[in-house]
This record gives structure tokens, sequence and C-alpha cells, in this order.
């Protein structure tokens, strides 16, 4: 898994804990990477986090599930595009 912030846009307050959940997860090497967008309040994608393959990505999705962020899943088009977009809960 590899995570990237993207410049110039705005990093919530969230992302500490984000980061977190995102430090128990196994590192795997990145060789057709699945790219997840991390939209922030402002419905910007901030943060891209890339994962080796469909099964870390599925298993990064249920874990960040069932720490309360929503996932939409996404159709990608091409390799740049990200397979599903994660948010805060609203309340």
């Amino acid at each position: 898994m590899k995570t990237t912030l993207l410049e110039g846009k705005f990093v919530p307050r969230f992302d500490h804990d984000l980061l977190q959940q995102l430090a128990a997860v196994p590192v795997a090497p990145v060789s057709e990477a699945v790219k997840i967008g991390v939209e922030n309040e402002y419905g910007q994608i901030y943060r891209i986090i890339e994962t080796a393959d469909l099964l870390a990505n599925k298993e990064l999705l249920s874990k960040l599930r069932q720490s309360g962020y929503f996932v939409v899943p996404l159709n990608p088009i091409d390799e740049y595009s990200v397979l599903a977009i994660v948010k805060l809960q609203e309340e």
C-alpha cells in the first residue's frame, strides 16, 4: 500500500485518524496498483491510496467501512481512475 497527498488540496482533521487506520494495513508491493480517492469535507479528493491488487483493496475498504468511513464504489474508466472514494460519514 502507498498513499499520496495531492498538492494544493485541503487536508481535513480526520486525516490523522485515517493514517492510523492505514498503518494497521500490511504493506504489500504495488505492482498493479488499485487506486482509492479520499475526499475532504469540501468534496475534493485530497489523498490517493494505492493497494497492490483487488483483494488488498477489498480488505482495506472493508476495514475503513468498519471504522466509520463511507465508501462510494466507482467504475474506473482507465488506469488513472480511482476504484472508490472514501469520505467521513456525515452525522
